[in-house]
């Protein structure tokens, strides 16, 4: 059995998804490095060169690409493929990762592994070090929902369509009364959260592996934001 093997063709599919959903926080990641890089750009730039409305439109996207994303990775519809729905249907089938299972899987991941390193690895997984803990992974999703509340209850009304209400409604159809105005800081937790809830479970298919979504951009960047300024206020800059 190579690394490319896994115990069951079903932990293989899951580990297919996995990959594909890596892919997009990756593609998240970076989009919001260069939104950050942006926002830092246009924070030393307080002149009025003509350009707002460029940089008001490059703002808004990113927003919208970003809870576009994020509301995939949360998705609950039956048929499609978000991090949530994978880890649900890993607790539906928490069977399939039995002890024995995972150091299979390990052993044949990395051969000659310390027996000791992998039960250490399957205990993040399990309350009595045999069985695969579902009502875990029921609690870790319980808990994202109960810390977002409100940016995901906005990607269900706005961003999904579900509902067609007005701004008004919106605001006031909360739990805890009126929901305060979205920041980027709500986005940025709800990122994190979804990257470290995806950390926690993908050494199920990918042991030892830890995915850091601190994207770094290449050097000299920082000219794609310069050359937007208008010519002759980017020469009295320089």
């Amino acid at each position: 059995m190579d690394r490319n093997e896994f115990p069951t063709e079903q932990w293989a599919r899951w580990a297919r998804d996995f990959i594909a959903l890596r892919t997009s926080l990756m593609d998240l990641a970076t989009k919001r490095a260069l939104h950050r890089a942006h926002m830092v750009a246009l924070e030393k730039w307080q002149e009025d060169d003509g350009t707002g409305v460029v940089h008001q439109w490059m703002v808004e996207n990113y927003a919208d690409s970003m809870l576009i994303g994020l509301r995939r990775l949360v998705d609950k519809t039956r048929g499609v493929l978000s991090l949530v729905k994978l880890l649900e249907a890993i607790a539906q089938n928490h069977a399939a990762f039995s002890i024995t299972r995972y150091l299979e899987f390990w052993q044949c991941t990395y051969p000659g592994i310390n027996v000791a390193r992998a039960r250490f690895a399957y205990a993040r997984f399990s309350r009595d070090g045999r069985t695969f803990d579902q009502e875990q992974v029921r609690a870790d999703l319980r808990k994202l929902e109960e810390d977002h509340e409100d940016i995901l209850a906005h990607i269900d009304a706005v961003v999904a369509h579900r509902e067609h209400p007005s701004r008004d409604e919106l605001r006031e159809d909360f739990k805890s009364g009126p929901r305060p105005e979205l920041t980027w800081q709500h986005l940025d937790r709800l990122f994190d959260d979804i990257g470290a809830l995806f950390n926690k479970y993908n050494p199920l298919v990918d042991p030892g592996a830890y995915i850091d979504f601190e994207r770094v951009l290449p050097a000299g960047y920082e000219q794609a934001f310069i050359r937007m300024l208008a010519p002759s206020q980017r020469r009295d800059r320089d």
